[in-house]
């Protein structure tokens, strides 16, 4: 599939935010879909500037990390256009987007090298997905999503502050079928439970991260 991908990778940097509305829309392809803002996140997205087919959620609160500019806790989305087809054909590409991305990570836990088989979605789509996610020091994965249209996965992977340190960093990908579009978006949190300074209520960081994707993606299958 020569699936049209529009990424925009320069967020990591970003900090601060100022809308707060309940959802706002992203465009993929000329389709407005509406995203619902997570607890606990605001909305930075016209505020930095980004294209109407991206859009960036912060969490509320400023972590030290944040302050100093060295990483941002967001959730960062972007988008896919299916070609006109059946929806056996869209369904299924949409399925090979995720379980070979879902190899790729594999792969890279491994130390093995990722060979892409004979499929109908390119290796590059893959690769570009990759990209945005910090999978290169990925070193544990869990599917946390494997629904029909809504599907997500979970790394502890790590955030490197050349010659500083490397935050303990989990990320969440997920990724949803909207008719002939499809939303992805990467949320990414401090794994403050691996820091020894950490104050007991940001243990719970993986269930908080696990909860503010589920309530995007349910926004966006229409679960309530």
């Amino acid at each position: 599939m020569k699936a049209l991908l529009t990424i925009m990778i320069s967020f990591l940097a970003i900090a601060g935010a100022v809308e707060t509305a309940n959802a706002r829309p992203i465009v993929i392809f000329d389709v407005p879909i509406s995203i619902v803002i997570p607890d606990g996140y605001v909305d930075a997205s016209v505020e930095k500037g980004l294209p109407e087919n991206n859009a960036l959620f912060l969490t509320e609160a400023i972590e030290p990390w944040e302050a100093a500019a060295e990483f941002d806790e967001a959730i960062f989305f972007y988008g896919l256009g299916l070609k006109p087809s059946t929806e056996t054909i869209k369904q299924q590409k949409f399925d090979e987007i995720f379980r070979f991305f879902r190899k790729r990570i594999d792969a890279q836990i491994a130390a093995k090298s990722f060979d892409m088989p004979e499929a109908s979605i390119d290796t590059d789509l893959i690769d570009s997905i990759y990209r945005v996610s910090y999978g290169n020091n990925a070193r544990a994965i869990e599917i946390t999503d494997d629904r029909q249209d809504s599907k997500a996965l979970l790394i502890d992977t790590g955030f490197e502050m050349p010659g500083v340190a490397m935050y303990p960093i989990i990320e969440e990908i997920s990724f949803i079928r909207v008719k002939d579009r499809i939303v992805i978006f990467h949320a990414t949190r401090v794994d403050t439970s691996q820091l020894d300074q950490s104050p007991a209520l940001d243990k719970d960081i993986r269930a908080r991260l696990k909860m503010a994707g589920a309530e995007v993606r349910n926004g966006l299958v229409g679960v309530d």
